[in-house]
């Protein structure tokens, strides 16, 4: 049986690609991730991802895993976000939910409705850990992504990007008898670390074109 048998139900493709845009990212810079877990209808959120940062952690690597979610759907499924949400994703102009959200304890309502307010109070939190003020996690975020927009430029990582889609979909779609299933299934790292690893390999011979690593400023 597969797990889409089990799981009873499609996987929204804007679901796969902003969470896969957390984790692929996140591989990319150098950080330990969990994998991509996906949960059953009806539940408070459709997809979650978990991953591993130290305290020293820098903000900038961190800010761009935060921001590779919404912006890598807002990029490859533009028709499932909002005209406002997705203009502000693709111009950067994040400026105006970052002060409603730290000066006003609010969300601008196209954050809710777009799902993105645990995304959110994450990039708030990273700001608190560094010790940046709302004007300096501004200027953070806004530095994150611009180095965001750069990599998606890049063809060889979109196709890289897709190559994890799809192998998302083949492990979907795969008979394991083994695999274990409730309400959730993971699409485990041990399959996507390898491509993306793969493309950060081939970087390597051209050092101005690799993103910062986990441990960069």
């Amino acid at each position: 049986m597969t797990a889409r048998d089990k799981f009873g139900e499609k996987l929204e493709r804007h679901v796969v690609i902003h969470e896969l845009g957390h984790c692929v990212v996140g591989r990319l810079l150098g950080f330990r991730e969990n994998g991509a877990e996906f949960f059953r209808s009806g539940s408070s959120d459709s997809g979650h991802v978990g991953f591993q940062w130290d305290q020293g952690t820098p903000a900038h690597p961190l800010l761009m895993r935060a921001l590779a979610g919404i912006y890598s759907q807002a990029v490859i499924v533009p028709e499932s976000v909002c005209d406002n949400m997705r203009e502000q994703v693709i111009e950067g102009e994040f400026e105006a939910g970052l002060r409603d959200m730290i000066e006003r304890n609010r969300f601008l309502p196209e954050i809710h409705s777009e799902g993105l307010a645990g995304d959110w109070v994450f990039i708030w939190e990273i700001g608190r850990r560094a010790g940046l003020s709302t004007d300096d996690l501004v200027i953070a975020v806004d530095r994150a992504h611009k180095a965001l927009a750069k990599l998606f430029e890049d063809e060889g990582f979109k196709s890289m990007f897709l190559a994890c889609e799809a192998d998302l979909n083949t492990w979907f779609d795969t008979d394991d008898e083994e695999r274990q299933f409730d309400d959730t299934f993971t699409y485990s790292v041990a399959r996507f670390g390898p491509i993306v690893d793969q493309f950060r390999e081939g970087l390597s011979e051209n050092d101005s074109n690799a993103p910062p690593s986990a441990d960069s400023e």
